[in-house]
């Protein structure tokens, strides 16, 4: 499927008897023991399942979430399908700890609210403690992170229950997995469901832009910051010098300074001529 060739999947959550029933395969029966029964058993055929998962997520048998609710009728209707997005994770320590202790289950939860077609859903599931892929996965299935998340998705009005067969990261390349995951994983715009949109939007209106220029700027990179799963907006800076020989310095002999900024759609304004020759610098800068 568009997307998941040539990438490799980080998973953190594996339901073995479901992603066996949708390939057909039977798996080793240790891949259906709970974490806290870990053993080197476990661990190959955890591997093995994540393989199928990846065969899985390639061959499109998962339907693209987001693009399945902007062409039909989601209402009432079971999908097995695939979403990214920020969830937030919580219990899967608390959940491991009982099962240690011989008390009761409970099972950690998965929360997000996503915006698919023109409305926003409320994404809202549970994960057995049978189906987390080893230790690490404890310590990241906690708190807000970007996750690709695979299963079912039964939809009620805007709340989505969820049953999640795959959780976990896709990462560039074959072969062994990196040690280093910052260095291997890439997240390109097509991937994020909120980006992926613009494409088939209309270009805005004069109107649509004034709606845009009101909001108050913490909030437009708040909800930057919630899409791309940053747990918080750090204050503005005010760039960095560079100095040749890498850039040349601007016309009036000054290094050029550069930063990070988000850029939106743009219509033509009007320029006062006193700010002209700021203008000309700002957009040179941009455009090294």
């Amino acid at each position: 499927m568009a997307g998941f060739e040539g990438l490799r999947l980080f998973p953190y959550y594996l339901n073995s008897g479901r992603l066996g029933l949708l390939a057909d395969i039977d798996f080793q029966t240790e891949a259906q023991n709970p974490l806290v029964e870990n053993s080197g058993e476990r661990v190959q055929a955890m591997r093995n399942v994540a393989a199928t998962a990846e065969d899985l997520l390639r061959s499109g048998r998962f339907a693209n979430l987001t693009e399945f609710v902007a062409t039909k009728d989601a209402e009432g209707e079971r999908v097995l399908g695939f979403v990214w997005g920020v969830f937030t994770f919580s219990g899967a320590a608390e959940a491991i700890r009982r099962a240690q202790e011989g008390k009761p289950p409970r099972s950690a939860k998965l929360r997000a609210t996503i915006p698919m077609a023109a409305a926003e859903y409320e994404l809202i599931g549970e994960m057995s403690n049978d189906h987390f892929y080893s230790t690490t996965s404890i310590s990241v299935l906690k708190g807000k992170k970007r996750m690709l998340v695979a299963g079912h998705f039964e939809f009620h009005g805007q709340k989505v229950e969820v049953f999640p067969y795959i959780i976990g990261e896709e990462a560039e390349g074959g072969g062994s997995l990196p040690l280093t995951f910052s260095a291997s994983i890439r997240v390109y715009p097509q991937h994020i469901d909120a980006f992926k949109r613009v494409e088939h939007n209309p270009h805005p209106t004069e109107a649509d832009l004034k709606v845009i220029e009101s909001m108050p700027e913490a909030a437009v990179k708040q909800a930057f910051a919630d899409i791309i799963g940053e747990p918080y907006v750090s204050k503005d800076w005010g760039g960095r010098e560079i100095r040749p020989p890498d850039h040349a310095p601007d016309d009036r002999g000054r290094a050029n300074v550069g930063s990070f900024h988000l850029q939106g759609p743009v219509r033509a304004w009007p320029t006062a001529s006193r700010k002209d020759g700021q203008a000309r610098r700002s957009a040179h800068s941009r455009l090294r």
